[in-house]
């Protein structure tokens, strides 16, 4: 629901912008705000109502659509909805709703509403006359991200044999069959999306190809996948493209297990091991649990250290480093023990002065589930305490010169 504030301000700036209709700049009218409170109390009394007028609420919610503020165009809403319950067959209501609704990623709403687009009018092409499959799309999304993956799969398959074809249809088509855990079809769909995307529209083909290489992982074509995998960790070796907030997945544990099977073929074993296990948290309904079971079971515990970031301009040699850090294994995952699902980065920082140089430890949670936070400061005191007895090499460099190392570790499980 509209707050109170937000309304009165959008009705607020229409009822200054009817007061100064047709007034000249030299000679400003005075404007009686109380006459305008009013003129927005009722109108928004009839909008909750479901009393207005059916002209002057679509002449309102036009406005309001095409205003350069956020605030008035989320109030559309509240008018698409009166005039959707005043005339109930008004197709451009319902695609607002339904469009606005997608905004906030209220999924059900928004299927809801492109359903009713559909079912008055099945060749709706929007109020900007969009393509028929740009509307179809939006409600086969909505059908997806809701969890309605059997419906989503029809919506998508009667889409493509109208031959509304592009890389998005092809891609949610090949999720929702994924989530079905029909692998053979969603394998052939992604196929498509990808090479859709390569032809028509290059900024799918990361979306796309992370898509298909997790639909090969599960179908056990281990050898292509990861080999796809690798591909695209060289031209996005940070993730970023599935960990972009403009990434939706279905269902949502989705994330854990791209970020798992990707963070493997980059052989970073410790980033791996915590997304497959926030997976099976999460995923407790999935086709695919025995699955991510055996990835588990075929990664061996990661040595400490074995990815070792080291920077600054006063250096320790890695391997001397990375030696010390793995001879406190025991101290530094003793921390950890039973928190299976805490990902911690330690920083260690250093100064070279002479005769002996100082080094300081510190650790931050990269990421974790289910744990309080008094637990949490009290890993994280754990592991500084024993990063500092770390025995650190000597540093090469300027006096005076700061280094720094990285490096991350995992708790195990108490079994």
């Amino acid at each position: 629901m509209i707050t109170a504030t937000v309304l009165l301000f959008a009705l607020t700036s229409f009822g200054a912008a009817k007061a100064a209709h047709g007034q000249s700049w030299a000679h400003p009218p005075l404007t009686d705000f109380d006459a305008e409170s009013e003129d927005a109390s009722e109108f928004w009394d009839a909008v909750l109502s479901g009393n207005g007028d059916y002209k002057e609420l679509t002449k309102q919610a036009t406005a309001l659509e095409s205003s350069r503020v956020p605030a008035q165009r989320q109030s559309a809403l509240a008018v698409w909805e009166a005039i959707a319950k005043l005339r109930p067959a008004d197709v451009r209501a319902h695609f607002y709703i339904g469009t606005h609704n997608v905004d906030q990623r209220n999924w059900p709403a928004c299927a809801k509403a492109f359903a009713e687009v559909f079912a008055i009018d099945p060749s709706y092409a929007g109020p900007d006359l969009e393509n028929p499959s740009g509307v179809g799309g939006k409600l086969g999304k909505c059908l997806l991200y809701s969890g309605n993956f059997e419906e989503a799969v029809k919506h998508f398959q009667r889409l493509v044999s109208q031959k509304y074809e592009s890389s998005e249809i092809y891609l949610h088509l090949g999720e929702a069959l994924m989530a079905l855990g029909r692998l053979d079809e969603a394998i052939f769909a992604l196929r498509q999306a990808r090479s859709h995307a390569r032809r028509h529209q290059r900024s799918m083909d990361r979306q796309t190809g992370y898509a298909l290489a997790v639909a090969l992982d599960r179908a056990e074509q281990l050898g292509e996948s990861r080999e796809l995998l690798r591909q695209l960790g060289r031209r996005d070796s940070q993730l970023t493209s599935l960990r972009s907030s403009d990434k939706i997945y279905a269902p949502p544990s989705e994330e854990h297990y791209y970020l798992a099977v990707a963070s493997e073929a980059q052989d970073n074993a410790i980033r791996a091991l915590y997304h497959f296990r926030r997976f099976l948290s999460l995923a407790s309904e999935s086709p695919w649990r025995m699955h991510t079971q055996s990835h588990l079971d075929g990664i061996a515990t990661p040595k400490l250290a074995k990815r070792l970031n080291v920077s600054g301009s006063a250096q320790w040699p890695v391997k001397a480093l990375r030696k010390a850090i793995q001879a406190k294994t025991g101290p530094l995952s003793s921390c950890l023990h039973g928190h299976p699902q805490v990902l911690v980065r330690i920083t260690l920082s250093g100064v070279l002065s002479r005769p002996v140089s100082r080094h300081t430890a510190r650790a931050a949670i990269s990421a974790q589930a289910e744990v309080d936070q008094e637990t949490l400061a009290k890993v994280v005191e754990c592991l500084e305490l024993a990063a500092r007895q770390i025995s650190m090499p000597k540093q090469s460099g300027l006096t005076g010169g700061h280094g720094n190392a990285q490096f991350s570790i995992i708790g195990m499980p108490t079994n």
